[in-house]
């Protein structure tokens, strides 16, 4: 149902049908799609969920996202498998734990999908249109991946780099991301931004858990280093109990 107020009301899904389509006609339909669109919504984002996400919310996440956006820019998500719940039977007297090991493994095995995913929708539709936006768990799945591929040809110019990439509370150790992913994504990426709080408690248990900063945690300040854009989000506007994240192209 459509809403007056994208930011302060609350935004449902029903869905109505579904569609399945062979590679090639995904791939297609998402080139007519893109062909529609016209500056600044001239591109697509590829959306990779994060811990304890089911396949309902990976599809309602990035409704939500455009409906709250404005954008008419096409969304595509990524949706590797998730404890939906976030918890799970206890292996060593914490449902958390259980679940967030599970998820862990569940992130490295899922690593070529979505290497084969990238490589298919930036030959489809060029690197320059797409923004890849990745939350919690999903970010070390995207970086980590990155790390170890050529998916994408990048020779620094930015007819071979993508648009943009978005970390949304990252879910990886500080250090390495700011020492060894980010001085590879900015050869990947025309814009690199991460988002940040020092309130997210997804980050904080998971600091807990590995007892290492975790990048999307600013704590005590927001991670930052050159070339990366740092968005502090701690007092952000927030709706049906979650942040609000508004990611431009």
């Amino acid at each position: 149902p459509p809403v007056r107020d994208p930011f302060t009301e609350r935004v449902t899904l029903t869905l109505r049908d579904s569609l399945s389509l062979t590679r090639d006609a995904f791939l297609s339909a998402l080139r007519s799609r893109l062909a529609a669109q016209t500056a600044p919504d001239d591109f697509a984002v590829l959306y990779v969920h994060g811990f304890g996400t089911g396949l309902g919310e990976c599809w309602r996440q990035p409704f939500t996202a455009r409906v709250r956006s404005g954008s008419t820019a096409p969304w595509v998500a990524f949706c590797w498998p998730s404890h939906g719940a976030g918890v799970a039977w206890p292996r060593v007297g914490s449902v958390f734990v259980r679940a967030y090991e599970d998820d862990t493994a569940a992130v490295t095995a899922s690593e070529p999908a979505f290497r084969r995913v990238l490589a298919e929708v930036t030959g489809a539709i060029g690197a320059p249109q797409l923004l890849l936006a990745a939350h919690s768990l999903g970010g070390r799945l995207v970086s980590e991946a990155l790390l170890r591929s050529d998916a994408i040809d990048t020779r620094g110019a930015d007819s071979t780099r993508l648009r943009a990439m978005a970390f949304l509370a990252l879910d990886h150790d500080a250090a390495r991301f700011a020492d060894t992913i980010v001085p590879m994504l900015r050869t990947r990426a025309q814009r690199l931004v991460l988002y940040t709080s020092r309130r997210d408690r997804a980050p904080g248990i998971s600091r807990r858990f590995h007892d290492t900063p975790r990048a999307g945690l600013a704590e005590p300040t927001p991670l930052q280093r050159t070339g990366l854009e740092t968005v502090d989000m701690t007092d952000a506007l927030a709706a049906d109990g979650w942040p609000v994240w508004c990611v431009g192209p």
